[in-house]
């Protein structure tokens, strides 16, 4: 498996700006599942799921891990074509644009779902030596070389999550970037 994937075409972001295929997408951090399997950790029908997962197929997000015999007859059973999905844009042109704000809008959506869950299931512990969760928002006005840091420490915390595994207790995480110019501070020139 990659590690990353890039969505480049417009047919890859139509087939992940859907919370329905994100959620299938964050199923596959269980491992591999047939479309059966899916529907088991979604709480869904198969037959809800068949169009989507095909459609992240045809997107070379999902990829065909395997075949295996399920009861009589054969089944598949799919992975993420990548450890991280990454959004490549070209901010010039409108279509980019909107398909960067359409999985953008998606992403948070799913990540606030993910945030509601947790909360919910006692998860989330928001401080003190067992402190889990990070959740913030800081603007602030930046130069290149502090921008390329900022970067430089987003690879280091992607790294850590792509090597994720090993011995010992392993508590499942989940991490959301977003950064990015902001509209409320002008450049400086």
């Amino acid at each position: 498996m990659k590690k990353v994937i890039y969505i480049e075409t417009e047919d890859q972001v139509k087939a992940i700006s859907s919370d329905l295929r994100m959620q299938i997408l964050q199923c596959f951090k269980h491992g591999e599942a047939s479309i059966a399997e899916l529907a088991v950790r979604l709480g869904r029908s198969p037959q809800s799921l068949y169009h989507h997962v095909h459609m992240l197929v045809d997107a070379g997000v999902v990829v065909e891990h395997s075949v295996r015999r399920a009861g009589k007859r054969d089944e598949i059973v799919y992975e993420p074509a990548a450890m991280r999905i990454e959004i490549k844009h070209d901010p010039d042109k409108k279509q980019s644009r909107a398909a960067l704000t359409k999985v953008a809008h998606s992403v948070l959506r799913t990540t606030r779902r993910d945030i509601l869950e947790s909360i919910d299931s006692g998860a989330i512990i928001k401080s003190g030596r067992r402190r889990n969760t990070q959740i913030s928002r800081v603007d602030a006005l930046l130069d290149r070389s502090q921008v390329q840091r900022i970067h430089h420490l987003f690879d280091e915390a992607w790294a850590i999550m792509d090597e994720a595994g090993g011995r010992g207790k392993r508590v499942p995480m989940t991490m959301t970037t977003v950064f990015f110019p902001s509209p409320n501070h002008q450049p400086e020139a």
